[in-house]
């Protein structure tokens, strides 16, 4: 018999998070090693009972092959359904090859060319795709991490993206700029034309001297700069997320962080009052590190700073290669798995997310309500919500 102590010793040290999924892998497990008779009048594949995808019941049986496809009856409600039945790659004209393709430049962070060409599609059939399984990914990891013992939080800032807009409009009156492309001043006065807008805007000519000739991007303006809250402890335990436009506020670090900490932590910051106020009325233990100041005794933020470093050579090339905002959490949210499973190889990552999709994932957003979802954050209304 083994010895159960090597084990046990480490349960204590889990977290609640880490804990349901060690007894979850236990269940599978368990499930896996049932004999035949445990199992007797089931439906079995790999260890599994197979159920009804439309009403649960595990009374069914094989009905035939379709284009190779093994399907199954529900006894009780009727329906006929395939394995891939409820799940992305159900009446997807992808092989389940060039699943796992898009899924391995996912992970390796390829350009949408660069999978397109690798798998045979085209770029945008891999843009919505990539978005169906961020999308998922979304529905299945609901929360990021939890945080205890010594947790170390602070701001990431990029700047805010269109990418894929193409409204002339919305660039000139909404965001008072041109849309960031090189442009000569002839160049630009022929883009407003044809746009629509140049005789408009011979009635403002502070305005149109600013498009004309003014930097279209400067940062650190409130309209140009996401806040992204990133925090993590000395467990491990992971926090990204996209939380406004300009400068975070006491409000927005009580919205991200009101049930990831506990009372007990100890919150090490930089300076900025919004972690204050926070720590203040939770009575959290908190140590801010000025920016004069690389630690203050066994406190720093050495970290968090190793994870900006990781996204700034994720969104390398002056952030050229950052989605548009209104993605920006579920890109966010790739990255954050990536680095929870950073224990995996790349081909290990891609083959445990691929089991996502294949098994557990549900997609049931439209091309069109992809494109049209809200922006992820507090825009301050600087923005709309909607662009």
């Amino acid at each position: 018999m083994a010895d159960l102590s090597i084990f046990t010793k480490h349960l204590g040290s889990l977290t609640d998070d880490e804990l349901d999924e060690f007894l979850s892998r236990l269940e599978i497990e368990k499930s896996r090693r049932k004999q035949p008779e445990d199992i007797k009048g089931l439906t079995v594949k790999d260890g599994n009972i197979i159920t009804c995808p439309h009403c649960g019941s595990v009374s069914i049986k094989k009905h035939d092959k379709r284009k190779g496809k093994q399907r199954y009856r529900c006894k009780d409600c009727g329906k006929v359904w395939t394995e891939t039945s409820n799940t992305m790659l159900y009446h997807s004209k992808l092989t389940i090859e060039q699943w796992k393709k898009l899924i391995k430049g996912m992970i390796q962070h390829l350009t949408l060319s660069q999978i397109a060409e690798d798998i045979g599609i085209s770029p945008s059939g891999v843009w919505y795709n990539r978005q169906k399984i961020l999308d998922c990914m979304s529905s299945v990891f609901t929360e990021q991490d939890r945080f205890a013992d010594i947790a170390e939080f602070d701001e990431y800032e990029v700047h805010m993206s269109f990418r894929g807009k193409r409204d002339p409009a919305f660039f000139v009156n909404t965001l008072g700029r041109m849309p960031r492309h090189h442009r000569s001043t002839a160049e630009k006065i022929e883009y407003l034309q044809k746009a629509g807008l140049w005789a408009g805007l011979q009635n403002n000519p502070a305005k149109l001297e600013q498009l004309l000739y003014g930097d279209s991007y400067v940062k650190g303006t409130k309209k140009d700069s996401v806040c992204i809250l990133t925090g993590k402890d000395r467990s491990g335990n992971l926090l990204l997320e996209p939380t406004c436009l300009g400068s975070i506020e006491a409000k927005h670090v009580e919205q991200l962080l009101s049930d990831k900490v506990s009372s007990d932590i100890i919150m090490v910051t930089d300076g900025s009052n919004a972690y204050k106020c926070f720590a203040e009325l939770r009575n959290i233990q908190h140590e801010q590190i000025p920016a004069s100041e690389h630690s203050r005794g066994p406190f720093s933020l050495a970290h968090i700073n190793a994870i900006h470093s990781k996204l700034s050579a994720y969104w390398p090339y002056n952030g050229q290669r950052l989605p548009a905002t209104k993605y920006l959490d579920l890109n966010l949210l790739l990255f954050w798995w990536i680095e929870k499973n950073g224990h995996l190889t790349s081909p290990q990552q891609a083959d445990e997310l691929f089991n996502y999709i294949e098994k557990r994932l549900l997609c049931t957003s439209s091309y069109q309500s992809l494109q049209r979802r809200a922006m992820p954050l507090d825009t301050k209304g600087l923005i709309p919500q909607f662009v």
